[in-house]
């Protein structure tokens, strides 16, 4: 394709002509979305196309376009990424960047991992979290001006520890599915609760004055009328945004319980004619029912209780020397933690360090990495590392990095790994290395710097589970 039809271009920048093949022309025509989903990570920065190729992992690609366009008159000879770089040592020009961008931006930019262990510049699907292109991730970045922020909406009322029927009944308010009046499209119908307002779902359960009562009077109670949202799945999105998994679980099941309530309201007033309803009377059911969702989900998690913690038999750590480490992550900054115990002695030491860093994936990796090179400095070179992050030690056991933002820094502790004649990583469920998962916490909020101390009493991680 390169040589019939852009032997001298960038795929990137391409027009179409008249003589175009059918299937060049789709492919030109599925551009527009590949440039949205896709991203350039950087290796030489050579193949990369400075102007038309997305390489900014943050930006749109329209906002991409337009910077570019901000700068041409400044620096017109540009043709690659490697040509905001210092090529010799395959590190970014700053001093060049922020005269092109500024200096927020520019110091920004001049943040975007290097991959230098790798060959060859490739590009990766950003929606991703492993890099790869799936026709899922495609339809999504596809239709993302239909669907908005909703997608994060789905995962709460799916996922959630409500009642599945209540999360079907989030799920037929969201999608829209609801058999009210506005679905024969007639004006003329009015809502049964009010009369001032036709009957659809967002007028129902939001405008309404009589859900407006019951919002406000809600375990979880709500001032509908000065909530700015345009449809039903923005308002949830607002309302659960910031609150953690529990407490997001139950907001949702009293608003499913709230839902519920006005539906079957008016489904009896459509059915049964002239049925008695009040405020004060659907106010105490949906109390009574919000009082039996928790107390159902109190037993649950009541009898989920794990049973006492016997070793781990699968681990068979035959390593004389033990690195446990763990890593804590919120708002951008990560604190890390490692205990150092060895089977010969009773001495075991610990060290701490927090900074900055973008996931809890690479604050688990700036455990793992701080871990090795403490045992490197103090001379082992035969020792295991245990880690509660499943996903970054089955990463390092097949060498495929979890996070195609993080490829640099994976493939820097592959290597720092590689060095030493035998490093193990494995597995550790959390609860076995709580007071570790302590320190990482303790750490980040405190955010001290490297803390290297010697252990003092007996070891906090029992050394039976290893050995």
């Amino acid at each position: 394709m390169k040589a019939k039809y852009y032997p001298k271009e960038s795929f990137w920048s391409v027009s179409g002509k008249n003589s175009d093949s059918f299937v060049w022309r789709g492919i030109l025509n599925a551009r527009s979305c590949v440039t949205e989903g896709a991203c350039s990570v950087i290796v030489t920065g050579e193949s990369i196309d400075v102007w038309w190729q997305p390489w900014i992992p943050w930006l749109e690609y329209a906002e991409c376009r337009a910077l570019m366009v901000t700068i041409r008159g400044r620096a017109p000879y540009l043709r690659s990424v490697a040509d905001l770089m210092y090529r010799n040592t395959r590190s970014w020009n700053h001093g060049f960047l922020c005269f092109l961008f500024g200096n927020d931006l520019g110091t920004k930019i001049g943040g975007i991992q290097i991959a230098k262990n790798g060959v060859e510049d490739f590009i990766v699907w950003k929606n991703s979290n492993s890099g790869q292109f799936s026709v899922k991730g495609a339809y999504w970045a596809a239709q993302v001006g239909r669907f908005n922020d909703t997608n994060r909406l789905w995962g709460w009322i799916w996922k959630s520890s409500i009642h599945p029927r209540l999360s079907m009944m989030l799920w037929r308010v969201c999608a829209n599915v609801l058999p009210t009046t506005n679905i024969f499209n007639s004006a003329a119908c009015k809502c049964l609760f009010c009369d001032s307002g036709p009957e659809n779902p967002f007028h129902l359960f939001v405008e309404c004055p009589f859900a407006l009562a019951l919002w406000l009077s809600s375990p979880f109670p709500v001032r509908l009328n000065l909530a700015t949202a345009g449809s039903i799945p923005e308002l949830l999105c607002k309302l659960c945004e910031g609150v953690n998994g529990d407490l997001r679980g139950q907001m949702l099941g009293c608003y499913a319980i709230i839902f519920e309530t006005i539906w079957n309201i008016r489904n009896r007033i459509v059915h049964q004619g002239e049925a008695v309803w009040s405020i004060d009377q659907a106010r105490r059911a949906i109390t009574n029912r919000f009082q039996e969702l928790i107390t159902a989900n109190l037993k649950t998690v009541q009898s989920s209780i794990t049973p006492p913690l016997v070793p781990d038999e699968s681990l068979k750590i035959l390593s004389k020397n033990l690195v446990v480490v763990d890593g804590s992550y919120s708002d951008g900054c990560f604190g890390c933690a490692a205990v150092f115990m060895c089977r010969d002695s009773v001495n075991w030491n610990f060290n701490t360090a927090a900074g900055l860093c973008g996931s809890a994936l690479a604050a688990e990796m700036e455990a793992v990495s701080r871990g090795a090179q403490w045992a490197m400095n103090v001379g082992w070179d035969d020792f295991t590392i245990a880690s509660n992050s499943k996903i970054l030690v089955e990463a390092i056991a097949t060498k495929k990095c979890p996070d195609w933002q993080l490829t640099s820094v994976f493939y820097l502790l592959l290597q720092l790994l590689d060095s030493c004649s035998k490093c193990n990583v494995v597995f550790i469920r959390r609860n076995v290395i709580s007071f570790v998962d302590e320190l990482a916490k303790s750490a980040r909020h405190s955010k001290s710097g490297s803390l290297n101390c010697e252990g003092e009493g007996l070891p906090p991680v029992n050394p039976s589970f290893f050995w």
